[in-house]
C-alpha cells in the first residue's frame, strides 16, 4: 500500500510539474509584416492575415533571419522576447552578415553582394560563393565567381596535388591539379577532382568537369561517369 501511494504521490508532482511548464503552439508560425516605405520598420509577427507575405517560420527570431537581415534599425529582433544585445546580421558601415543576389544587374552581369539592408523577402547566403552558387549557376559569363575575393585567373604559381577551379564558362569549366594553372589568387583547393567539381560546378549539363581527365593521376570512374 505504501508503495502505491509513494507512486501516486510521483504521478501527482509530475503532474503539477507538468503544469507549471510554459505551453508552446507548434502551430503557430511567424510572417514577416512590412512597411511598403521603410525596410527599417519591418518585423514579424504570428498574425495569420500575413501568411501571405511570405514563409513562414516556427520561431520568431528564424522569421527575423529570413526576412529582416541587414535591418540597421534592428526593430524585428528588439521585439523578441529576448532580443540580442548586438545584432547578429550586420556590421558597421551599412554592410551585411549575409550575402544575396544583386537583381538590379542583368543576369549576365549580375553579381551578389552584402551591402546593407537586404531587400524584403531576398534570399540570404551566408557567404560569397554560396550565394553565387544559389543564385546564378549557370551563368555563363561568370560574373558572379568573378567576383569573389580570390576568383580562379590564368596567372601560374606552384602547388601540389590539390585540385582548383579553372573558370572558362559555365559549362566548360573543370578542376585540375596542374600547379602551372593555379593562379596566385585561388586558395580554394580540394584534395579530390569530385569535391572541386562538387563544390564549383555541380549540375553542369556538360558534365564537362568530372569528364576532365586531371594532369596529374587518372579521373576515377566512379567521380566521372561516361554517359
Amino acid at each position: 500500500m505504501k508503495v502505491t501511494q509513494v507512486g501516486l504521490v510521483i504521478i501527482g508532482l509530475r503532474g503539477v510539474a507538468a503544469s507549471l511548464l510554459p505551453e508552446r503552439d507548434l502551430a503557430v508560425l511567424y510572417y514577416p509584416k512590412y512597411d511598403q516605405t521603410d525596410f527599417n520598420k519591418g518585423y514579424c509577427t504570428s498574425n495569420p492575415a500575413y501568411q501571405t507575405a511570405g514563409q513562414g517560420y516556427s520561431t520568431e527570431l528564424a522569421c527575423c533571419k529570413a526576412y529582416f537581415n541587414g535591418q540597421t534599425s534592428r526593430l524585428c529582433y528588439s521585439k523578441l522576447p529576448n532580443p540580442p544585445t548586438v545584432s547578429p546580421t550586420t556590421k558597421g558601415g551599412g554592410v551585411a552578415n549575409v550575402w544575396y543576389a544583386d537583381y538590379n544587374l542583368d543576369w549576365t552581369k549580375g553579381k551578389c553582394t552584402n551591402k546593407a539592408p537586404v531587400p524584403n523577402g531576398r534570399q540570404t547566403y551566408e557567404s560569397q560563393l554560396a550565394c553565387c552558387k544559389g543564385s546564378y549557376a549557370g551563368q555563363a559569363s561568370g560574373v558572379c565567381l568573378m567576383n569573389l575575393p580570390k576568383a580562379p585567373t590564368t596567372s601560374p604559381i606552384g602547388t601540389k596535388s590539390k585540385f582548383f577551379p579553372i573558370w572558362s564558362g559555365w559549362e566548360t569549366g573543370y578542376c585540375d591539379n596542374d600547379p602551372t594553372k593555379l593562379t596566385g589568387g585561388n586558395s580554394y583547393l580540394y584534395d579530390t577532382q569530385a569535391e572541386c567539381c562538387d563544390a564549383w560546378f555541380s549540375g553542369q549539363a556538360s558534365n564537362a568537369c568530372l569528364r576532365f581527365d586531371p594532369t596529374y593521376g587518372s579521373r576515377s570512374p566512379t567521380q566521372a561517369p561516361i554517359q
